[in-house]
């Protein structure tokens, strides 16, 4: 039995450092990293073999530089390196992004990528027998050894091993190059392909059972920031619409008895005095709805219980717009809308990716046995997990942590 849990296979794609314009440069870092069990090695060399005596019969090795711009071929050859029994581990490098210093710096930009590539195949696999391509000159390999076994001590339990390989010795390591040249053509500004989504498509099932990672980490938000016009955009029928759905519900309510339902109808009463009484751009506050419980009731509402009522007046069919900043209303525009939509899915969105997350790192941990969201219950939140690649998510942006100052 191997001393080693899986085998690991990196090959990069794009020129290290800042520079973006001129020949050789690329405006993205791409690391591949193609990982294995062990039982599984030999079979996974062979189906590789095979591709490389097929598509380049007279190459010494499989490279992405031989395929260039032909796009049908790269996807020939893509379908071709399919094999169930491997993983990807991705790293796409945003270069235009990157602010710290230490990126300028060849040698520091090396060592901290691929440190985060080898540090995501470590969380998974602690005992890892690590190759990498060969990267620039013997002195600097020896150096970076160094620094890398710095970062990742082994230890009793964590025996894992890194070294360098010339990629003709090591067929893994072509099939990586090939596939981290593939994926940066789908992230390149300038040379970007045509068949990008193919060829992601293509490797999405290698990336289901590894990484997909960016660096740095998107400064994106969950908040769609309302222009003047959206703001200022009074819509009749948003309004008329919201009005009706009020009065439908409390004249269809309106003499029940049960106490939940009373009190439905005083919210759903107070947010149509509000309409008529107040400006259109104010909001009714939580405040004000708890005084209306207490004038009606008698005693004192908690925030779980009101969310609770406004919850079921819109799941009876009320338009009933609210904000983070706290206050609900009746629709009188379109930017109200949005502050619904920006307050949802600024808890919604990053829950779903939260849920991925731990997905994913449990599917990696048991081989893809054990999938938390397969059970019949998690139906509708398999699919909103489902709904959109990891890589599709991020077209143009993992989860890493945000970026770092190096040395």
């Amino acid at each position: 039995m191997s001393e080693f849990d899986r085998y690991v296979f990196i090959d990069e794609s794009g020129n290290d450092g800042m520079l973006v314009e001129g020949d050789g440069t690329s405006s993205h870092y791409v690391l591949a990293g193609i990982v294995v069990a062990p039982g599984d090695l030999q079979g996974v060399r062979q189906h590789f073999y095979r591709v490389k005596g097929e598509r380049f019969p007279q190459a010494k090795e499989m490279k992405s530089e031989f395929i260039g711009n032909n796009n049908e071929r790269r996807r020939v050859v893509l379908l071709d390196l399919v094999h169930p029994n491997y993983s990807l581990y991705l790293l796409v490098v945003d270069k235009l992004r990157l602010e710290s210093k230490g990126f300028q710096y060849p040698k520091s930009f090396v060592k901290c990528l691929v440190d985060r590539l080898i540090s995501e195949v470590l969380r998974d696999a602690p005992n890892a027998c690590v190759r990498c391509d060969d990267i620039k000159n013997a002195d600097f390999m020896a150096e970076f050894k160094r620094y890398i076994f710095r970062q990742h001590p082994v230890g009793l339990l964590d025996s894992w091993d890194f070294d360098f390989v010339h990629s003709g010795s090591e067929i893994c390591v072509q099939a990586a190059d090939v596939i981290a040249g593939s994926v940066a053509r789908c992230w390149e500004r300038a040379r970007q392909s045509p068949m990008s989504d193919e060829f992601m498509h293509i490797l999405e099932g290698h990336i289901d059972k590894g990484v997909f990672a960016t660096f740095p980490r998107p400064k994106g938000s969950y908040v769609h920031e309302m222009t003047m016009e959206e703001s200022g955009n009074y819509s009749e029928a948003v309004e008329r619409r919201a009005l009706d759905e009020a009065y439908r519900f409390i004249d269809r309510h309106g003499a029940s008895e049960d106490r939940e339902r009373k009190a439905q109808v005083e919210f759903a009463k107070a947010l149509l005095e509000y309409n008529y009484l107040q400006s259109r751009s104010s909001w009714l506050s939580t405040e004000d709805l708890r005084q209306r419980y207490r004038d009606r009731f008698g005693e004192d509402l908690g925030d779980q219980k009101l969310r609770g009522i406004i919850g079921s007046l819109r799941d009876a069919g009320l338009l009933i717009t609210s904000r983070s900043a706290g206050g609900y209303k009746l629709p009188t525009c379109e930017a109200d809308l949005y502050e619904f939509l920006n307050n949802y899915n600024s808890k919604i969105a990053p829950m779903v990716v939260r849920i991925r997350k731990a997905r994913e790192t449990i599917k990696r941990a048991t081989d893809t046995q054990l999938d938390i969201l397969a059970k019949q219950e998690f139906e509708n939140l398999r699919r909103a997990v489902n709904a959109t690649p990891e890589w599709k998510m991020h077209k143009g942006v993992k989860f890493l942590d945000e970026e770092e100052s190096i040395e």
